[in-house]
């Protein structure tokens, strides 16, 4: 038959498991919302400061979109060159749809998933979202501005980000979550025999 100390001493683990998972829920739920949230707010940040050269260099007077050998609307190589040292996935498309530059990050993708990236682009609206590139494709978070003051033919900016890393980070912040809840009731055991 078990000893008072020892039932006392599992009601007391059994209580300490039940806090610590408690407060690893929240801690984990404030984590991830904080963590989203500084995703969408880099990925704003970004949109915001691409769209910004593209004013900035029109309002100088220098050309901002000039056709190729083709006649095709492209971005200057000299913006698409600055615009190249920004981060993640930036898509700038024509008024009418076009393509005028991708970002490294969004070249890097299969030819289906930037077309979805670049449709999203293209549909002008302001907003942003979450999408997932085809089946095995990245998620990311975006937001779609468009620019205003830098010409007739530049439409809108996309940015956006992928939440692997985020997500990674995540995993990593509830993997310590649950060994600290172990730990704790396995030194609650150990103390209470």
């Amino acid at each position: 038959m078990r000893t008072i100390r020892g039932r006392l001493a599992g009601w007391y683990a059994a209580s300490l498991a039940l806090t610590l998972a408690a407060f690893g829920v929240v801690v984990y739920v404030a984590g991830r919302r904080a963590a989203y949230q500084e995703l969408d707010r880099r990925i704003e940040a970004t949109a915001e400061l691409a769209a910004g050269i593209l004013r900035e260099s029109y309002r100088a007077g220098n050309v901002v979109v000039r056709g190729d050998s083709s006649g095709k609307p492209q971005l200057v190589p000299e913006l698409a060159a600055t615009l190249e040292a920004i981060p993640d996935y930036l898509v700038i498309v024509h008024r009418e749809g076009r393509v005028l530059f991708l970002s490294a990050a969004a070249r890097a993708l299969s030819l289906p998933q930037a077309e979805d990236l670049a449709a999203l682009a293209a549909g002008g609206a302001s907003g942003g979202g979450v999408v997932r590139l085809e089946v095995n494709g990245p998620t990311l978070h975006y937001v779609v501005r468009p620019v205003t003051g830098a010409g007739p033919q530049l439409g809108a900016v996309l940015a956006g980000a992928d939440t692997q890393r985020t997500e990674r980070a995540l995993q990593g912040l509830g993997a310590t979550i649950v060994f600290v809840i172990l730990v704790g009731v396995v030194a609650a055991v150990l103390v209470g025999e």
